[in-house]
């Protein structure tokens, strides 16, 4: 009987009648109380979206009153009972109770294939714990093919200071590093079989000659002798013989010189992780393997009761091409990035991988204009993607180019599908902000925090819509963001933000070149040069903007706002003429900018061409009503004689 409900419950599950799973699953619990069937009815709670249900099931029955009395043996109430924590943990997870989930799957530690130290990982990061990234490192050394544990864990490293300084990567391509380990062994041994074949063919010449000689001399006169005069030389003792060396081979068990083992890698013991054993060249790791991350299968003492998940050589590579891009972003090497996942062609093939990657790189970069370009291909690949925290810094690319009603479309679309989601929450505080309601901005933001305070993204945002209000509330949303990710930049150049509005100047520049140390992000630098050239700045915090606006223009020449204030400062600097220079450049690029003119009104004045720059002060007027009291001034000073009011 109760193999013919399992049956029933399984086909059922595989259609997707959860409801039927169910009633089976019931029956079997009732008939037959015990790890097996209460794992069985939890799986179908969980698979069908029930996950607190589950959660409940399992707390709520004595895991030892049912293994006691059980027939089955110690090691399979064992496995069963470590797949109802297992599953308990899971269920919390989904169901946001991180910390019983935690308590859960401390019961199941250490797993076969990092499963629970994956989702242990999950909650520790929820949580805030200090041993999340441990727990995501053990899950991809058991499983390389769990690659959200990859990601996890490359998100969550800290740059050492040598590789920050020199701009390298905060982690390496480990999966990279796999198949470059895995080339490396495969062409130490084809040299060796190169070796034993060229032994091999040297071997039967010696044997052919050896045998011809012995025959000539057999045909001359050996009466006087008795035998052959001559007789071959026994072969070399470091040389095998023909008939040992074919036997080897035929065998497929020739001798590694290099590597101390066979040429063909040891038998693989049964998969039990996610992915499955392949033929060819494979890769493995285990908790406690030798060899480090990444070894090649053929260099490690894999036995029987080892951790390992095997994958194919092709399946590495593979994977190698998207780890590439998880690096590069990590570390915010972000041009870099862009050329690999336009340039490789697997990932050029990816629609759904690829736009919402390159779109974060121009994000990062601080190129809104195209970053709103890929992320529209993001939406229009993968509309039912309503959870991709992406959206949210799609959100901001929106506010940035003041798209009213882009943004609107988008906050309408998330709220009717899952209006109490932390992505449209989030999307939606943007779209308050941009209308300029602060208080609804703050408050949906704050909403959208105690939904997920891992998301440092979501409380980064509220950081700043309370940077004009709350100070001090302000300055605990930036550091919670820091909390969950110590590389968050643009919470450090809000608390750089926060110490400018206060008249912090050090302090400002302290955040706001540690946050540059991170990514140099034009915005970023443009605010750092800011502390500079205030007023009443020496001459050597002019020229120290002026360097830091030079460099802003090198790694992004078309930021406007940093050559706008290049200029200022060569104003200030008493070089009219190259801000001159420089000013009729940015005309052309920005025809209808009120600030640009104003500034051309000042140097113009300075440099005693009253024409134009009375030209340019009514030009002001015409674009921007609202810096009419100022270009009046300034009309009135030109009038009089008087030099202008650069400060």
């Amino acid at each position: 009987m109760e193999t013919e409900l399992l049956a029933v419950i399984h086909e059922s599950l595989r259609q997707y009648i959860y409801p039927n799973a169910l009633f089976y699953a019931e029956r079997l619990f009732s008939l037959s109380p015990s790890l097996t069937s209460l794992a069985t009815l939890a799986h179908c709670y969980l698979v069908s979206g029930d996950a607190s249900t589950c959660a409940r099931l399992i707390s709520s029955a004595s895991l030892d009153s049912l293994s006691h009395g059980s027939l089955e043996s110690s090691k399979v109430l064992d496995a069963q009972r470590k797949r109802c924590y297992y599953l308990l943990g899971v269920s919390c997870a989904q169901c946001d109770r991180y910390a019983e989930a935690e308590t859960a799957l401390l019961h199941i530690i250490p797993s076969d294939d990092g499963a629970a130290e994956y989702w242990l990982g999950v909650c520790g990061k929820r949580l805030g714990r200090a041993h999340t990234a441990d727990n995501f490192k053990l899950s991809f050394e058991k499983s390389p093919s769990l690659f959200s544990s990859y990601e996890e864990l490359v998100g969550l490293q800290k740059a050492p200071d040598s590789l920050a300084a020199n701009g390298g990567p905060v982690f390496p391509n480990l999966y990279k590093d796999m198949a470059q380990k895995e080339d490396n062994f495969a062409a130490r041994q084809q040299q060796q079989q190169q070796r034993a074949a060229s032994a091999e063919s040297d071997t039967a010449e010696r044997a052919e000659f050896a045998g011809s000689w012995n025959s000539s001399s057999t045909n001359e006169d050996t009466s006087l002798h008795g035998n052959s005069r001559f007789s071959a030389p026994p072969p070399p003792k470091n040389i095998p013989s023909a008939s040992s060396t074919r036997k080897s081979s035929s065998s497929g068990q020739s001798t590694n010189l290099l590597r101390g083992v066979s040429a063909s890698p040891p038998p693989v013991p049964t998969n039990r992780g996610p992915g499955s054993p392949t033929k060819g060249n494979s890769f493995a790791t285990a908790a406690s393997g030798t060899g480090g991350w990444g070894a090649p299968l053929q260099s490690r003492r894999v036995t029987p009761t080892s951790s390992t998940t095997v994958l194919s050589a092709g399946l590495v590579r593979f994977l190698a091409c998207y780890a590439e891009v998880i690096t590069l972003t990590a570390s915010y090497q972000c041009r870099d990035a862009i050329h690999v996942l336009t340039t490789d062609p697997t990932l050029e093939r990816d629609s759904l991988w690829t736009p919402p990657h390159v779109a974060m790189c121009h994000f990062h970069l601080g190129e809104s204009a195209e970053a709103r370009v890929h992320f529209d291909k993001m939406r229009q690949t993968a509309r039912w993607k309503l959870h991709d925290t992406r959206l949210i810094y799609f959100s901001t690319v929106l506010w940035h180019l003041r798209d009213t009603h882009a943004l609107g479309y988008l906050t309408q679309t998330l709220t009717e599908q899952s209006p109490m989601h932390v992505v449209t929450l989030a999307v939606a505080g943007n779209c308050y902000s941009l209308a300029k309601d602060v208080k609804m901005a703050t408050q949906v933001l704050s909403r959208a925090v105690s939904l997920d305070r891992s998301v440092s993204y979501v409380s980064t945002l509220l950081g700043y819509e309370l940077l004009s209000i709350h100070p001090d509330k302000a300055e605990k949303a930036f550091m919670d963001a820091l909390h969950f990710d110590q590389r968050h930049y643009m919470a450090l150049a809000g608390l750089g933000e926060l110490a400018y509005r206060s008249e912090s100047i050090s302090k400002a520049q302290h955040y706001f070149t540690a946050a540059l140390s991170i990514n140099r992000q034009p915005t970023v630098m443009n605010r750092l040069a800011s502390t500079y050239h205030r007023p009443g700045a020496s001459k050597d915090h002019l020229r120290a903007a002026l360097d830091i606006y030079d460099a802003c223009i090198q790694r992004s020449p078309g930021n406007i706002g940093a050559r706008h204030q290049r200029v200022e400062v060569l104003m200030k600097m008493r070089r009219y003429d190259d801000a001159m220079c420089e000013l009729e450049r940015l005309r052309t690029d920005c025809p209808e900018e009120a600030a640009l003119f104003m500034s051309l009104g000042k140097c113009a004045h300075r440099l005693g061409r009253v024409a134009q720059a009375n030209q340019y002060y009514h030009k002001v007027l015409d674009l921007d009503p609202r810096k009419s009291v100022a270009a009046k001034a300034c009309l009135e000073r030109l009038q009089q004689n008087l030099p202008p009011d650069d400060e």
